[in-house]
């Protein structure tokens, strides 16, 4: 299920709503950064399962290249819970970091290498 179709998991009161990820795509902090899709109160099973559901599906419905959510949907479902099941806080944080880099630096949507050649 992708992005479109909403998340297949619930976050709790401390963590956000699909609603409140949409919004941060596009909003910005005081020095006009983009700001990563968390909020920093998630708890770990809820980052992962973001993962998950990034990896599948953007949530900016773009594909960069260099997006590590992109890199990671290449795998399995299967081997894709599993690779993110083992990572820890901090590596889960930085996957979002990431994110928002590729998203800051990406001045247009990219289209995948396979349509790139259809035009």
């Amino acid at each position: 299920m992708g992005w479109e179709a909403g998340l297949t998991f619930q976050m709790n009161t401390n963590g956000q709503d699909r609603q409140s990820i949409q919004a941060r795509l596009g909003a910005r902090g005081p020095d006009g950064e983009l700001l990563l899709l968390i909020t920093g109160q998630e708890s770990l099973a809820e980052l992962r399962q973001m993962i998950i559901e990034f990896s599948h599906a953007c949530p900016a419905k773009q594909t960069h290249q260099e997006c590590p959510f992109h890199i990671m949907g290449t795998l399995s479902h299967t081997s894709l819970a599993s690779f993110v099941n083992g990572f820890s806080r901090e590596a889960c944080v930085d996957l979002f970091q990431m994110e928002r880099e590729c998203r800051s630096l990406a001045a247009a949507p990219c289209a995948p290498k396979s349509q790139e050649y259809i035009k």
